[in-house]
């Protein structure tokens, strides 16, 4: 995470805190450019989860779902 964090801060998406107040918390926003970087994505993924929605038969979406949904809970 830690990897993730320092990269996204490196390009300019985050904004850490001058300081912290306890522990090794380290709270942080994106910033302006971060912002628009995650509408941008969240819009891709939408469109590409709703061409995979689409290519599932009607009569079958709802067992996909359910099963992913039993998958999802395995695994947390």
């Amino acid at each position: 995470m830690n990897v993730v964090l320092r990269g996204l801060q490196e390009a300019g998406l985050l904004d850490p805190p001058a300081t912290v107040e306890t522990g090794r918390a380290r709270p942080t926003s994106l910033t302006d450019e971060g912002r628009r970087r995650l509408n941008a994505a969240q819009g891709d993924v939408y469109s590409i989860e709703a061409r995979m929605i689409e290519a599932i038969p009607d009569e079958r979406l709802a067992g996909l779902l359910e099963d992913l949904d039993r998958i999802g809970h395995a695994l947390s």
